[in-house]
């Protein structure tokens, strides 16, 4: 009997010990001392943010960019970024508890969305890129591809506005998330690559070279100082 009691309390004293070091991790997880602020611009940390030497740019037709509840709090979002980049862009953010979403974004009209899908018209093809120049708003989705398809399904887009697509971007430089499909971008990329083909090729330079210092920077706080991607820009600050 007094085996099986010592043995007991041994348990309890186990148990008791694990529990109180797992209470001290979660407190000093929830208490975090050390972190650093960002620039609300360029998502950088501040001691690394160098944004100031980037003038933001003006894209006609305006950009409304709709985020995932989920990518709307990554530091990596590349689809904030452009918003922050791009001063006549609107964001909107569906999906998350504190934020409610917007519902005069389903109400916008003469637009286009841009979108990856088999209704979707080919950018590259069109004889006469006014076809797409024409619309005053262009609709991007930001997150990641299960999230914006998710977006997609739920808000019924597919007929909501026209809907067009790439076929042969070049090589994404995005070297911090992966890319679902083989010749996937980030929203940044896709939004200048779009600029490009719509003949507004000194403003996707522009945007493309805030892409870079923004890609460069981030790796920099992972602490990678050579980028996986070996055409970014080397000249970067």
């Amino acid at each position: 009997m007094k085996e099986a009691t010592t043995s007991s309390s041994f348990t309890d004293r186990a148990s008791l010990k694990f529990y109180f070091c797992l209470y001290s991790t979660l407190q000093a997880m929830g208490s975090r001392k050390h972190i650093k602020k960002r620039c609300s611009r360029c998502l950088i940390h501040h001691e690394l943010c160098q944004c100031s030497d980037y003038q933001g740019i003006e894209l006609t037709p305006q950009m409304h960019l709709l985020q995932s509840g989920r990518e709307y709090e990554r530091p990596t979002s590349t689809g904030a970024l452009a918003c922050n980049f791009i001063s006549n862009s609107k964001r909107y953010v569906y999906g998350r508890r504190d934020t409610e979403f917007d519902s005069s974004f389903l109400d916008l009209q003469d637009a286009c969305l841009l979108y990856r899908h088999p209704k979707a018209k080919i950018i590259e093809e069109l004889s006469d890129k006014s076809e797409v120049t024409k619309y005053k708003n262009l609709i991007v989705l930001d997150g990641s591809w299960r999230e914006i398809r998710r977006l997609f399904n739920r808000l019924k887009l597919v007929n909501k506005w026209p809907i067009y697509m790439f076929n042969n971007p070049p090589k994404t430089r995005w070297g911090v998330r992966s890319e679902y499909f083989e010749n996937g971008l980030a929203t940044a990329e896709a939004i200048a690559y779009f600029m490009q083909l719509i003949g507004e090729d000194k403003k996707s330079e522009k945007l493309m070279k805030f892409f870079d210092y923004h890609t460069k920077n981030i790796l920099r706080m992972r602490g990678i100082t050579t980028p996986p991607s070996s055409h970014l820009n080397s000249n970067l600050p």
